[in-house]
């Protein structure tokens, strides 16, 4: 077999000469361009076949299968041992039941062809499958908002709480206040919207919105337009099978302390604690100092903690009996902010940020940390679902939706440009060597 430049010199050769003819050494040149033509046109085709290849197998959705169960995961809710944020890319989506934690992140939605823009957003945890993901809740405008003191879950994780607003004005970042509603969460349904009938609009009152400590009762301070700093009146709504029961009328100048007491109605004011069970009036626990926070046990021998005001330092005490918790202060390294819940009889779970948690035993005073941070553009301390605690904590599937949608559809178009890009070369090239023959 002879090489190219082996039979372009026989034609050469063997070729004419003269003015009817072609040099041997033109003939030679012409070979040598078409050669380059030939191995330029090949190179663009590959390319291009690469560019499409890659291309196709980022645009082709592929179906994963069914990921292999994790070894010892329980059925039934439970908190995750980290809270994620979902991917700030991910679409919205609806509850289908229980929700194990309720916060807030940052949200990445599409701005022009690239761009991106980020907005602070409702996230929620499946309480079965640990998924996070992005809640959308009716009329409500979360980047106006805090998290704390505007939402509530319910100890069960079967209820969102939302205050329901107006429009805002034009020197408003939010509307004024006309009533609160709740959402099931196993059916995403809006079962609850209430306000006061006595006034349309309601006056702020800065008092968390929470749920009672049996899921049974939203709880809320509020006062009319126009009144004073001791008009506002303790409310809890059964939300469920409608009613309204004031358990504090006006005349209180702080706004009540609300605490997690199974079978009733439980808040502070200053060292007396009050217990509302609706059988007769309320039963006061005295303590010895001013009451933050607290929760009791549900079982009938009641061991008790609560975080205790001595003189601007808030500690923990705890106890196997409320009597027992009264002047019983359990260790700590930081200062206690709040009572999240119980895993057993004996121990509380302690908040102080968003990062970590301490399980404390209210008996012996035994600290165990709890790291939760996950992973995301998580604002503040997730709102946890506080029966939740007395399940294991199961770790959470990888977070879905971290990447930029568009970014398949940008590749093809580069592609496609690509592509276009090395045609227009070689028909460049190809005009350019017919123009030389």
């Amino acid at each position: 077999m002879t090489t190219l430049g082996e039979r372009l010199d026989e034609l050469a050769a063997t070729a004419p000469t003269g003015r009817d003819g072609v040099p041997a050494h033109e003939l030679w040149a012409r070979g040598r361009r078409r050669a380059r033509v030939r191995r330029a046109a090949g190179a663009a085709v590959g390319a291009a076949a690469v560019a499409l290849i890659a291309v196709a197998l980022a645009v082709v959705p592929t179906t994963p299968g069914d990921p292999p169960p994790a070894d010892g995961r329980p059925s039934g809710p439970h908190l995750p041992t980290v809270v994620n944020a979902p991917g700030q890319w991910a679409e919205p989506e609806e509850p289908t039941g229980a929700i194990a934690a309720l916060g807030m992140a940052l949200r990445t939605e599409p701005a022009g062809i690239t761009g991106g823009r980020d907005t602070p957003s409702l996230f929620a945890v499946s309480a079965e499958s640990g998924r996070s993901f992005w809640l959308d809740l009716p009329g409500v405008d979360v980047s106006a908002r805090p998290l704390v003191g505007w939402f509530a879950l319910s100890p069960d994780g079967r209820f969102v709480a939302w205050d329901r607003r107006g429009p805002a004005g034009p020197d408003e970042e939010v509307g004024p206040l006309l009533g609160w509603s709740v959402m099931d969460t196993q059916s995403h349904n809006r079962i609850f919207d209430v306000g006061d009938r006595r006034s349309r609009e309601l006056e702020e009152t800065v008092n968390d919105l929470a749920f009672s400590a049996d899921s049974r009762y939203l709880l809320t301070s509020y006062a009319y337009p126009g009144d004073g700093s001791r008009d506002h009146r303790f409310v809890a709504w059964d939300f469920r099978y409608g009613g309204r029961d004031v358990i504090e009328r006006p005349g209180h100048y702080w706004l009540p302390t609300l605490g997690e007491v199974p079978g009733a109605v439980a808040w502070a004011r200053g060292r007396t604690i009050h217990l509302d069970t609706g059988f007769g009036d309320p039963i006061d626990l005295r303590m010895p100092r001013d009451v933050v926070d607290f929760a009791m046990w549900p079982a009938a021998e009641a061991p008790m903690a609560y975080i205790g005001d001595d003189d601007g330092d808030w500690h923990l005490y705890g106890g196997a009996t409320w009597d027992a918790a009264r002047d019983h202060r359990l260790p700590l390294d930081v200062e206690p902010r709040e009572i999240l819940g119980w895993r057993d009889a004996t121990h509380v779970v302690v908040g102080r940020s968003a990062r970590t948690v301490r399980v404390v035993d209210v008996t012996t005073g035994t600290v165990e940390k709890v790291w939760m941070a996950g992973q995301g553009d998580v604002i503040n301390a997730p709102l946890l679902a506080a029966d939740l605690w007395q399940h294991d904590l199961v770790p959470p599937p990888a977070r879905e939706g971290t990447s930029d949608p568009r970014r398949p559809y940008r590749l093809a178009g580069g592609a496609a440009l690509a592509l276009a890009a090395l045609g227009a070369l070689g028909a460049v090239a190809r005009r350019a060597w017919r123009r030389r023959a």
